[in-house]
């Protein structure tokens, strides 16, 4: 599909699910706080804070924003060039309801639109939810969970082998004894390196038009890291983009690419 394709097509499915289709805003938001618009949801902020009432019946709309990152909070330029999805200029899709449908409908309809008629497959898919910090806010998001849980469970898939990767790391250096705000910032530099890796490891993949071996793949990221990529990382990167290798055969693979038996 091309980018007008695709375009179209969520229009056309939210239009279904009686969504009005606004049009994207203009770059230079009517804000004091933001230089350029640089998500979504920019244009609906009166309407979230209450200064606003929705004007569409039902109150739900499908969009297609274009945003700026390049400053701010949301700086994408450290990021640009490293991985394919990471921009300075983009369109950003996108379904909102003001009061009316929740989790639960946005959930079912996500799955829907890119499961069932953008038929890409289910088991390539992860989904995530709401988790605080130690000393953030509110609290994990049960809900969003579950509504997920059922779609990967209907489909066949065990939502419980979709590991939340601060859970993860943070559990492992509880049973080390450490203390949780030290865990805390282990954990973030540890999700900042690993998704790093996984930028490079993509890029050595996708940027060679002929294709390259896990040990080419690892060689080339390692080199541009300065350090080894982890194993366990890699494995999961490459066994979650579909590439058709059997776990054994890339966890044999990559340990020979590192030196390791």
């Amino acid at each position: 599909m091309t980018s007008a394709e695709i375009r179209q097509s969520f229009f056309d499915f939210f239009r279904e699910k009686q969504h009005t289709i606004v049009p994207s805003a203009s770059l230079l938001p009517d804000s004091p706080n933001l230089l350029f618009t640089n998500a979504g949801m920019n244009q609906f902020v009166p309407i979230f804070l209450g200064q606003q009432k929705p004007t569409w019946n039902p109150p739900r709309v499908a969009d297609t924003q274009k945003c700026i990152r390049a400053g701010g909070k949301h700086n994408d330029l450290d990021d640009v060039g490293l991985d394919t999805y990471h921009h300075t200029f983009f369109e950003m899709l996108g379904n909102w309801s003001f009061g009316d449908y929740f989790k639960k409908e946005a959930i079912e309809w996500a799955w829907e639109l890119v499961v069932e008629r953008w038929k890409l497959p289910a088991s390539r898919l992860y989904a995530t939810v709401y988790m605080p910090g130690s000393n953030e806010p509110s609290e994990f998001d049960q809900e969003a969970h579950d509504h997920w849980a059922r779609m990967f469970e209907k489909a066949g898939l065990d939502p419980a082998v979709v590991k939340r990767e601060k859970d993860v790391l943070a559990d492992k250096y509880r049973q080390q004894g450490k203390p949780e705000n030290v865990i805390d910032k282990i954990v973030e530099s540890g999700l900042k390196t690993y998704y790093k890796e996984v930028c490079l490891l993509e890029q050595a993949f996708i940027h060679d038009e002929k294709g390259k071996s896990v040990a080419q793949a690892v060689k080339e990221a390692e080199g541009k890291i300065g350090a080894p990529v982890k194993i366990a990382g890699f494995v999961r990167y490459a066994l979650g983009e579909g590439i058709e290798k059997q776990e054994s055969d890339f966890a044999a693979e990559v340990a020979a690419a590192s030196g390791k038996k």
